[in-house]
């Protein structure tokens, strides 16, 4: 009996910061100023990743791989932006940023119950002569021929940002 399966690799990404800022604050006549901003703090990531498939007839999936992974990191921000009074206790303001923030040294478990550190690297697949990109808890390093680019697993989150909104003051 031939079955055609569909494969699917969901991964979830996300990042809880702690963060203190500082701003300065400069009027540069009685209904527009601008503002400087500068912080820094804390950032806790989860890195899960799931590996499932599916015979084309049925309708749910099975997840045969869970890898679910944890750590920290830091991360700086820097901004300025204007403000313009519209009315009294209404501002209008357009804000730029930068963050810069990247978590490393995952660890956690995978389905098998095994401690360890997530990897990055890319496999050789040699039915279809491909080389897959993989995240992978690993318990211990080992460079082989069908294993190239091993590194530990990072996530950057840094990143540009602009804002147009309203303060409203009561």
């Amino acid at each position: 009996i031939v079955s055609t399966f569909i494969f699917v690799r969901p991964t979830k990404v996300n990042a809880t910061p702690l963060v203190l800022s500082l701003y300065y604050k400069l009027n540069l006549s009685q209904r527009l100023s601008i503002y400087l901003r500068a912080g820094g703090g804390l950032l806790w990531a989860r890195f899960i990743d799931r590996e499932g498939r599916r015979e084309i007839k049925v309708d749910n999936f099975v997840y045969p791989e869970v890898q679910r992974t944890k750590a920290r990191g830091n991360l700086y921000q820097g901004g300025a932006g204007l403000s313009f009074l519209i009315q009294s206790g209404l501002h209008l303001f357009l804000e730029g940023n930068y963050r810069g923030a990247k978590a490393s040294g995952f660890t956690g478990t995978n389905k098998a119950g095994e401690s360890g550190t997530l990897f990055y690297f890319e496999e050789y697949v040699s039915e279809l002569d491909f080389w897959q990109a993989k995240y992978k808890i690993l318990t211990e390093v080992s460079e082989g021929e069908d294993l190239r680019s091993l590194r530990e697993a990072e996530v950057d989150f840094s990143g540009w940002s602009l804002s147009v909104g309203l303060i409203i003051q009561f």
